[in-house]
């Protein structure tokens, strides 16, 4: 989210000036803090943040860069920290889509049964 908005503000800011002297003082100054975020989330995939080097080589650099920050986390203990416990980070995706589907279902099948209780009182009350 800090890169989607950061990048927003600097095309903003390109927009409104129209050289590159404000970007160019923008991009300085969230220098530190997108390399911290850079890293941050190569730990969470159990790679070193000096990764981030990668991105000196032309075009290939940044694709790795970029398969790599949308890959998945490694959920367990690595060398980088201990496994993140929380209840909002789903173990698996397969987990969290069969739980929106079951839930949808149960809600589904609630729903006719509440309505088919319903419909035979319409009927008698309208004839």
């Amino acid at each position: 989210m800090f890169v989607l908005i950061s990048n927003i503000i600097a095309i903003v800011l390109t927009m409104i000036d129209g050289s590159t002297i404000l970007p160019g003082l923008y991009t300085l100054a969230v220098l530190i803090p997108n390399l911290a975020v850079g890293a941050r989330r190569l730990h969470d995939t159990n790679r070193s943040g000096w990764w981030q080097l990668l991105s000196l080589i032309p075009f290939v650099g940044i694709i790795i860069l970029i398969v790599w920050f949308a890959g998945r986390t490694v959920n367990e203990e690595n060398k980088y920290g201990e496994k993140v416990e929380s209840e909002n980070i789903p173990a698996d995706s397969e987990q969290v889509v069969e739980e929106v589907v079951t839930t949808t279902v149960e809600e589904e099948v609630e729903v006719k049964e509440e309505v088919a209780k319903e419909s035979p009182k319409e009927e008698v009350e309208n004839k």
